[in-house]
């Protein structure tokens, strides 16, 4: 596998998207990256006219993808050798031929069902639904930090995708606090995952994470993005079908720490 450029690596797009649904992490990550930055490799197994497949580094988080046969090892080499690699995302069979490349690394394996939307089948609009702005980030991390999943938010993520408007987040809030959120990660011209779906334990069971999903999901439908989601919940899961998403396939996660 060779590192890439990121102008090189927009000549990959149309073989991306042959399996776009796989590919939103990668694809949004080189439509919104129109400069060679430091938190961003890209590496192509083959030729960039006839890649074999692709591994991308988004700050310390790797994805991988291949539709046919890739030089695992190689792509092995390339996380190991990274400084703090924290975890990978692929196909769950790509995902499986990686693993023997990286067993000294894994501390935890996470499978997750992958939905995606076509259709909005719930909106409700009564609660005051605020977006996120660079006032109103850090308040928002730092709800985030008081749910058990998401204690450990990588804030270097969440700020830049917001700032390069690569990203939005959805917030409720009562009693001057915020109290629910949804988020979209790798927003690109084909779709844009939802992410950071999350109620204070005081607050659920009161529709604000469906009325927050469905608000974002209609803004992304009426761009014309596709939305996407993972979980591993199944009321989670019941939430997500109930809004319109349905069942493509799955996804799975590789931790490192």
């Amino acid at each position: 596998m060779k590192r890439i450029s990121i102008e090189e690596s927009k000549k990959l797009l149309p073989y991306l998207r042959k399996e776009k649904d796989y590919n939103v992490f990668i694809i949004g990550d080189i439509e919104n990256s129109s400069i060679n930055k430091e938190y961003i490799d890209i590496y192509v197994d083959g030729t960039i006219d006839n890649p074999r497949g692709v591994l991308l580094r988004y700050f310390d988080y790797f994805v991988i993808y291949t539709d046919d046969e890739t030089d695992y090892k190689a792509a092995a080499e390339i996380i190991m050798n990274h400084n703090n690699p924290k975890s990978l995302n692929g196909k769950v069979n790509v995902i499986k031929r990686m693993k023997p490349y990286l067993q000294k690394l894994i501390k935890k394996e996470e499978s997750y069902s992958f939905l995606v939307l076509k259709e909005l089948d719930y909106y409700y609009s009564d609660y005051e639904i605020k977006k996120v702005t660079a006032d109103s980030t850090g308040k928002v991390i730092e709800f985030l930090k008081t749910i058990e999943e998401f204690e450990n938010i990588d804030e270097r993520f969440f700020i830049s995708d917001i700032k390069n408007q690569t990203a939005r987040c959805y917030f409720i809030e009562k009693d001057n606090k915020v109290v629910s959120t949804a988020s979209s990660t790798a927003e690109s011209t084909v779709g844009a995952i939802i992410a950071d779906v999350a109620t204070g334990k005081e607050y659920r069971n009161r529709g604000y994470a469906k009325a927050i999903v469905s608000k974002l999901c209609l803004d992304l439908l009426n761009e014309g993005k596709t939305p996407y989601i993972f979980y591993d919940n199944p009321s989670a899961g019941k939430l997500y079908e109930s809004i319109g998403f349905k069942k493509i396939g799955s996804w799975k996660i590789l931790r490192f720490e």
